[in-house]
């Protein structure tokens, strides 16, 4: 009787699976939402991080009788791998340009960004303004660029969203402007809520690489920042006085502890609507009571630098910063990359299978 049960059981599994020709286990397959995967046993595909959010898009490789965690299914790999397999292209890209020879003169305490210090920064503009940016961005491939979802609330096509990139002064005219071919807005972002406040934009044309267009890595680590853990925010937003910068500006700020965080946000009334289900590990918080994130900065990237190969590692999003900007108690709120990198991995390197 078991065994018949579990025939039935298996049968059913390969009915609910679509399956394509079969593959052997190790072999590269195409899942159903056109991702690239390879072959293995149900429940070892079940067991890899991140497979687990993916499983509507299994594909079953072959037809097996016995036991149903050994039947073969075209499982998607686990995206850390993938997004550090892309790091260390960057990082080899990078050391050919001599990225790290000239860290000394880098930086670390000032206002303004200095050339080449963030090669990884864009400016979103509108088509017809291009020297005036509404958002930040992140390049994190040669035709990607990371954002937040509010900032293309209401672009209806991506004609209306330019990208500069190379930029450091956006009086200049020396710069490279692109257009956006597609738009991805996180499925799950739906106003008034400030939830999943990340969206990707695909460049029309592959950037040409250099010292000062080289795109940031995804972070690769599971788990949520330390508290009190400092990084950088860089952007063209408003500064002290209250105008608008052309020249990049950049900023620090420590993490602040999600309940801390969570306290901090009930004092003002807006954030009921925002942040309903309060601080989520989908969020990062700042502290930017001494400098930080301000209107105009939406979207750009919240980093950490990688010492020892002078690569950027962008973390978070700025997705809502402080009300008065600076001298505030309020935390900084950003888009905790981490929390998606599957989202971004299967669109972004859909092709990729490390």
């Amino acid at each position: 009787m078991f065994v018949r049960s579990l025939c039935i059981a298996v049968a059913a599994l390969q009915l609910l699976l679509p399956s394509g020709e079969a593959q052997g286990t190790g072999e590269q397959c195409e899942r159903l939402d056109g991702t690239i995967g390879t072959c293995m046993e149900l429940g070892r595909c079940l067991q890899s991080d991140g497979n687990t959010q993916s499983v509507i898009n299994l594909r079953s490789c072959a037809t097996t009788w016995g036991d149903i965690r050994q039947t073969p299914v075209c499982c998607r790999s686990n995206p850390r791998k993938v997004a550090r397999a892309m790091c260390s292209k960057w990082n080899s890209i990078a050391n050919n340009f001599g990225i790290c020879e000239a860290t000394e003169t880098r930086i670390h305490n000032g206002i303004f960004a200095q050339l080449n210090e963030f090669p990884h920064m864009v400016a979103l503009v509108d088509r017809f303004r291009n020297q005036h940016a509404f958002c930040g961005g992140t390049l994190i491939s040669e035709n990607f660029v990371l954002t937040a979802a509010h900032c293309i609330e209401g672009k209806k096509t991506p004609s209306e969203v330019s990208v500069r990139v190379g930029v450091i002064n956006l009086q200049d005219e020396d710069s490279q402007t692109f257009q956006v071919l597609k738009i991805w807005q996180h499925p799950l972002y739906r106003l008034p809520s400030s939830y999943h406040d990340i969206a990707l934009l695909q460049l029309a044309t592959k950037l040409q690489l250099s010292k000062s267009l080289l795109p940031a890595c995804l972070p690769t680590q599971n788990g949520r920042l330390q508290e009190g853990k400092m990084l950088t925010v860089a952007g063209w937003g408003k500064t002290e006085v209250g105008k608008l910068s052309n020249v990049l500006q950049k900023g620090f700020g420590r993490t602040v502890s999600r309940f801390a965080c969570d306290d901090a946000l009930d004092k003002l009334s807006n954030n009921r609507v925002s942040y309903s289900a309060g601080i989520t590990d989908s969020i990062i918080c700042l502290d930017e009571s001494n400098s930080g994130s301000c209107k105009g900065d939406s979207g750009g990237p919240l980093t950490e630098e990688n010492v020892s190969t002078c690569q950027h590692i962008v973390l978070g999003i700025v997705s809502k910063g402080s009300p008065h900007c600076q001298r505030t108690t309020i935390p900084g709120i950003y888009t905790n990359v981490e929390h998606y990198i599957q989202w971004i991995v299967d669109i972004v390197w859909r092709n990729e299978n490390a």
